[in-house]
C-alpha cells in the first residue's frame, strides 16, 4: 500500500530531521570555537572539492 509505505517513510524520516537540527547546534559549539591565541598561521591555502571552495588553515 503506497500510503501505509508513506506514513512508515514519514515516521522514520522526520524525527531524524529534527534530531539532526538538534545535533547540529550542539556540534556547532564546539566545531567554531576559535581559541588560536597562542598559535601562529603557517600557511593558509584553498581546497577545492567539486564546485565548493574552502580554506584550509595550517597552524604552527
Amino acid at each position: 500500500n503506497p500510503l501505509e509505505r508513506l506514513v512508515t517513510t514519514l515516521l522514520w524520516v522526520l524525527p531524524m530531521i529534527v534530531a539532526g537540527k538538534v545535533l547540529g547546534m550542539r556540534l556547532q559549539q564546539f566545531t567554531t570555537l576559535a581559541q588560536v591565541a597562542d598559535r601562529w598561521v603557517i600557511d593558509i591555502y584553498p581546497v577545492r572539492v567539486g564546485s565548493l571552495r574552502a580554506y584550509r588553515v595550517i597552524f604552527e
